[in-house]
């Protein structure tokens, strides 16, 4: 049996044929064939297929003669990112260069019959800095290849839905690209099978009903679907099993999802301060109990029951004096809890003396977690037995 080729399973990777995502590269062709090419936003969430979808439509269009660019915005910051995409495309820099410059200066050289279609992906990059550099920038370019003649389209990419493009774009911005909503909804179940299927038969060529369980498949798309259907980490956990096995088996899958979902928490967890990672360790302890003296399913976590600050207060105090640590002065610990509220690991809320959950039958502050207790517990156990909190 050869060697898998595990290139299928990065996300770089860009199928023969795109799947799941054709009435969204069909919608990316009509404009490109219409006499007047629309602007999109391009949004969904992370992992859906949007870059992808992109890269596709770039591909079958320079095949037929024509002009796509896509500029990937990096954490570097846009002028850092627009260098990058400059020198990639074997373009000089210049020391009096605005913005615009070497974008409009590639796009010129390299554009055939002065029709093109310009992309910005992961604009969310950016962060504030959208409306003050790159509305500026989209102004710009704008107005240079209008006055030149061009068809063109300037379409951007992002998370964010698309009411939010009036907060994010200036208003000189909108009224001229004017960008017509493209979303990406997430993937169903069958899709995210599907796709994962195209790209292992291309791992593993002739030897794939050897090496592939229907089973493994399932039980991937089920948890990717149950996560959010982001495929990016389908390909993760796939590559991962292929990498360590050689095959792509129901057991080997099974334990890899649940290492990444444990990893993936610990990520998260290790984002926040001691002090956070103590109140959330005491608040998903105390869940983890009222959940088990009410029933209640510990998977239903949207269910999970409320917890009076008083309790949280002194467990936090507790787990403090059990690793040797002085505990922070209320107002302190209250300001961190507010910071893991902003951070969506809480929600908390003031109830009435007679509010149903209101246990402690006074008026009072109630913690209620927004995330998997079970899952928060096993990182933090996992983050124990590592001696990393």
């Amino acid at each position: 049996m050869r060697e898998p080729d595990l290139r299928p399973l990065s996300p770089n990777w860009i199928p023969p044929q795109l799947l799941a995502r054709e009435k969204e590269l069909g919608r990316l062709l009509d404009s490109w064939n219409s006499k007047e090419q629309e602007n999109l936003w391009i949004w969904g969430r992370s992992g859906l297929g949007k870059t992808l979808t992109v890269k596709v439509f770039k591909e079958r269009i320079e095949a037929e003669g024509g002009s796509v660019f896509i500029i990937e915005l990096e954490r570097i910051g846009l002028k850092n990112s627009i260098r990058k995409w400059a020198i990639d495309h074997l373009e000089k820099l210049r020391a009096d260069d605005y913005l615009a410059d070497p974008i409009i200066r590639v796009i010129e050289r390299d554009c055939k019959d002065r029709k093109f279609a310009l992309f910005f992906d992961n604009i969310d990059y950016l962060g504030k800095l959208i409306k003050r550099d790159l509305s500026p920038l989209l102004h710009t370019l704008y107005e240079h290849f209008t006055n030149a003649g061009y068809n063109f389209s300037i379409s951007l990419i992002t998370s964010r839905d698309y009411e939010q493009r009036k907060k994010i774009l200036t208003p000189s911005v909108l009224s001229r690209l004017w960008p017509q909503s493209q979303v990406f909804p997430p993937y169903n179940k069958g899709e995210i099978e599907i796709i994962l299927d195209q790209r292992l038969r291309f791992v593993f060529g002739e030897d794939y009903k050897k090496r592939v369980d229907k089973s493994a498949l399932e039980a991937l798309s089920d948890y990717i679907y149950r996560e959010g259907s982001d495929i990016r980490i389908a390909l993760d956990v796939a590559r991962k099993v292929v990498k360590d096995t050689g095959a792509f088996k129901f057991e080997a899958v099974n334990e890899a999802i649940y290492r990444f979902d444990v990893l993936v928490w610990m990520e998260w967890i290790n984002e926040l301060s001691q002090t956070q990672k103590l109140l959330l360790n005491a608040i998903a302890h105390l869940t983890s109990q009222r959940l088990k003296e009410s029933g209640i399913d510990e998977r239903e976590w949207e269910q999970n029951p409320r917890i009076s600050w008083h309790e949280v207060r002194e467990a936090y105090k507790k787990l403090c004096n059990k690793k040797g640590i002085t505990p922070l002065p209320d107002p302190s610990v209250r300001y961190n809890l507010s910071q893991l509220e902003l951070k969506d690991w809480v929600e908390t809320r003031i109830l009435p003396r007679n509010h149903p959950d209101n246990y402690m039958k006074r008026r009072g502050l109630f913690v209620r977690l927004t995330n998997p207790c079970d899952k928060i517990l096993e990182a933090f156990n996992e983050l124990e037995r590592r001696r990393s909190f």
